[in-house]
């Protein structure tokens, strides 16, 4: 969220003050329909472990952070 805001020249709205240039490389090196979509993936992610009963949270969290790094490679 915070390269988004980055994106949208909205720095002064970014949470994690500390990592700024982190977030400035990020912002620089993905389009905004890449960090968007990556959002919407965290947050199916979010809903299904809020939501589902009994789900192996681990494997979840995995294959979300397996899929994560592959876009962000892609997009590179």
């Amino acid at each position: 969220m915070d390269a988004i805001k980055w994106q949208q020249n909205a720095g002064q709205f970014i949470i994690n003050h500390d990592q700024q240039p982190l977030i400035a490389q990020i912002a620089r090196l993905q389009s905004n329909d890449s960090l968007q979509k990556s959002v919407q993936a965290w947050m199916h992610c979010r809903k299904q472990l809020l939501t589902i009963v009994g789900v192996n949270r681990e494997l979840l969290l995995t294959e979300q952070l397996l899929e994560w790094d592959i876009a962000l490679n892609q997009a590179s």
